[in-house]
């Protein structure tokens, strides 16, 4: 029976991958060793996108859902989990990169849209292994994501690649506890 502690074990990992990122060639980014900074961001959304996949399965768990465990993806848990605040909490941690197209730009520093963003560019840097930095003159803070790393055009983020993670990681972290509490875990 998954717990508390796992999902919380997983949102640390991606702090801790998010922390080694900004301390990576003293925060300049855009002179980093670009194998080392790939790694480092793949592993940050791998563990950030693992939270969201955790806490579906301990819904999955916890409210006898029938999903296999080895199974038991965000999107199974939604389309069984009944209306109601679970639901609408992982249904704004998850987004289908395949099925949903890329929200308005305005749309995308919405805590839904730091979710999107968060798995457009989990499925841009782990299945794809492409680079989703804008690396401007300057490097350091200036460092930035683009803003939709699947499309060719669209710009950059307006935020630094630093503050971008930790929005997306208080999201996740937020509807997670949110989830985690409502269990009664």
């Amino acid at each position: 029976m998954l717990t508390r502690r796992e999902v919380e074990s997983k949102l640390r990992y991606a702090l801790r991958r998010a922390n080694d990122l900004e301390e990576l060639n003293g925060g300049d980014l855009g002179d980093a060793d670009p194998d080392e900074r790939q790694q480092l961001v793949q592993e940050f959304f791998f563990h950030l996108g693992g939270a969201v996949d955790l806490i579906a399965q301990v819904i999955n768990e916890k409210k006898q859902l029938g999903i296999a465990p080895d199974t038991a993806s965000a999107k199974k848990v939604l389309d069984r989990l009944p209306s109601g605040p679970l639901h609408t909490v992982l249904d704004r941690l998850y987004f289908n990169v395949r099925r949903d197209p890329a929200p308005a730009t305005a749309y995308m520093y919405t805590d839904e849209g730091f979710a999107c963003r968060m798995w457009r560019y989990r499925h841009q840097v782990t299945h794809r292994w492409q680079n989703p930095f804008a690396l401007r003159v300057g490097g350091g803070a200036d460092v930035s994501y683009k803003l939709d790393p699947l499309a060719l055009k669209g710009g950059n983020s307006k935020l630094s690649v630093f503050a971008d993670n930790q929005k997306m990681l208080d999201v996740v972290s937020v509807g997670c506890q949110d989830i985690l509490n409502q269990l009664g875990l």
